[in-house]
């Protein structure tokens, strides 16, 4: 279950390779489709404001966590072979009080 609305910290320079690194870690657990799709995935990561989707970050969880959220666009390799599309996956991320957390995969 992905949490919603995080209660988000200030993101600081180190945060957008730190998330990008824990959503890979994190989706294999995750992932609804084959386990296996998910080796060999890549991502890119983008923060607060240079998000591609930050309005939506915006009007799902509020400005102030779209602000301070990480977008980290996933591509499948495998799933791509087949589907450009369902090998692209867009999580938001937010580094809280306890640790990282994924609080809306984007569709």
């Amino acid at each position: 279950v992905v949490p919603s609305c995080p209660a988000a910290l200030p993101l600081r320079t180190q945060d957008v390779a730190a998330a990008k690194r824990y959503v890979l870690r994190w989706l294999p657990a995750h992932y609804d489709g084959n386990p296996a799709d998910v080796s060999g995935a890549t991502a890119t990561a983008h923060a607060g404001k240079a998000m591609p989707r930050h309005g939506e970050a915006a009007v799902d969880c509020g400005a102030a966590a779209a602000a301070r959220s990480v977008e980290v666009d996933v591509v499948l390799p495998k799933v791509a072979k087949v589907s450009a599309s369902l090998s692209e996956l867009t999580f938001f991320v937010a580094r809280a009080a306890k640790g990282w957390t994924v609080w809306e995969r984007a569709r």
